[in-house]
C-alpha cells in the first residue's frame, strides 16, 4: 500500500526500461528507508523481444549511481 501511494505521487509515463528500473529502485529505497548496493538487489526486466533478463550487479550499480546523481 505504501509503495502504491508513493508511486501514485510520481509522474510515471511510458518511459524506457532505464527509467522504469530506476523508479522501482527509488520506490524500494523510499519504502524501506535504505540505500542499496548492487549486491543487495536482484532486478529482472522483460526486453522488447519478450525475453526475461536479469541485470548484473554492475548494471544495478550503474542505476544506483544515476539515482544518486539525480538527488544532487
Amino acid at each position: 500500500m505504501e509503495a502504491t501511494n508513493w508511486l501514485e505521487k510520481k509522474e510515471i509515463g511510458t518511459g524506457d526500461t532505464t527509467k522504469t528500473v530506476q523508479m522501482a529502485i527509488m520506490c524500494l529505497q523510499h519504502i524501506l528507508s535504505s540505500d542499496f548496493k548492487g549486491s543487495d538487489l536482484e532486478v529482472g526486466v522483460i526486453e522488447g523481444t519478450g525475453r526475461f533478463k536479469t541485470l548484473g550487479e554492475d548494471e544495478i550499480e550503474a542505476h544506483l549511481t544515476a539515482i544518486s546523481d539525480q538527488d544532487i
